[in-house]
């Protein structure tokens, strides 16, 4: 029995092994990279909801538009303490990207 060709099935095997490995690779880097896409999207939509609240606009839909231009959405917003003056309460947001969501709070410090 010869053994001519057996080095090509073994180079083929390990050519789909690694590309297997490079293709499960990318995908946790997607993911990890969908992570920080939306804890960022979350954080300036925060800082703008907390921005217009201090100012007297409406803090979700500065939020939202925010999170918007940083392809995310919105999933929640809400004024963490809505007996609180607008311009003294914290803006918590929660924004989703690609399955992957983030939460933030953005608000005045405790000395002003």
């Amino acid at each position: 029995m010869s053994q001519r060709g057996s080095t090509s099935v073994v180079t083929a095997g390990l050519c789909v092994a690694l590309v297997g490995l490079m293709l499960t690779i990318a995908g946790l880097g997607s993911v990890v990279a969908a992570r920080h896409q939306a804890q960022v999207a979350a954080d300036m939509a925060a800082i703008a909801g907390a921005y217009a609240a201090y100012q007297g606009n409406d803090a979700c839909a500065q939020a939202r538009e925010i999170a918007a231009h940083n392809h995310a959405t919105l999933s929640q917003c809400q004024l963490a303490d809505a007996a609180a003056v607008a311009v003294s309460a914290d803006v918590v947001v929660t924004v989703t990207v690609r399955r992957s969501s983030a939460t933030a709070k953005a608000g005045p410090t405790a000395g002003d």
